[in-house]
């Protein structure tokens, strides 16, 4: 199942990560991994690739993949 810490594990160094059987049996990891979701979505943070623009007096976030154009957009905004 799902929740067997071995079999996990065992499914994870198949696919290159052999940390990962140290991971699931520190429990402080796991909180960590959680404060920083935590963090990151309260920072707004929703999607991935997640872009912050900062200028001198303001900040626009782009979230997701997005086109060309949307930073381009974000840039003349910023611009004005």
């Amino acid at each position: 199942t799902i929740c067997d810490q071995e079999m996990l594990a065992e499914s994870a160094s198949k696919v290159g990560i052999p940390e990962a059987k140290a991971f699931l049996a520190d429990a402080e990891a796991g909180r960590a991994e959680v404060l920083q979701d935590q963090i990151r979505y309260g920072n707004g943070v929703s999607g991935v690739p997640f872009f912050i623009i900062a200028g001198e007096n303001t900040k626009e976030t782009l979230s997701g993949a997005q086109p060309v154009d949307a930073f381009v957009e974000v840039f003349k905004k910023m611009a004005e």
